[in-house]
């Protein structure tokens, strides 16, 4: 947040969440048959979206981590749509 004060960054919303949080490379869309069986059934059964990493072959979904953490970003950066 002061980065984004003190400057004229102005994050873009549509790049976050975007990156594997183990080797920051992007994350490829995936459909949820795809990754059926290397993820939790009930991960499965309730989400539609999936990313994977190319690299690693880690599997992100928006589950309530996420959501989390975009309620934080929400609180402390004013983000503008671009």
């Amino acid at each position: 947040a002061e980065l984004i004060e003190s400057s004229a960054i102005v994050p873009d919303p549509r790049q976050f969440f975007t990156l594997c949080l183990k080797c920051n490379e992007r994350l490829k869309d995936v459909r949820g048959d795809e990754v059926r069986g290397r993820v939790p059934a009930y991960v499965a059964e309730t989400n539609e979206t999936f990313r994977t990493c190319p690299r690693c072959g880690g599997i992100f979904w928006p589950g309530t981590h996420r959501a989390r953490m975009e309620e934080e970003i929400r609180k402390r950066i004013p983000l503008r749509r671009p």
